[in-house]
């Protein structure tokens, strides 16, 4: 329903410009007002992305005791 609403919104804010000018023309104004914004916040994500530290640490760390752990219990077989 929220998404019906966002495009019924778009679809008003067209024929409200559409009164001062062309139809088509106010389409186009719209929509590049629209992907100039979803633009913008591509490469602010992009960005917030890009400075992330995705590395699990704590995974990492657990993971090399684990293997430290194996070494140690591992006897050799006579």
């Amino acid at each position: 329903m929220l998404y019906a609403g966002l495009l019924t919104f778009i679809a008003a804010m067209v024929f409200g410009l559409a009164v001062f000018i062309p139809l088509w023309l106010s389409a186009l104004l719209i929509s590049i007002v629209f992907i100039g914004i979803g633009g913008a916040l591509l490469v602010k994500a992009k960005k917030d992305v890009s400075q992330m530290k995705l590395t699990p640490e704590k995974s990492k760390e657990t993971f090399k005791e684990t293997a430290q752990w194996a070494k140690a219990q591992m006897k050799p077989v006579k």
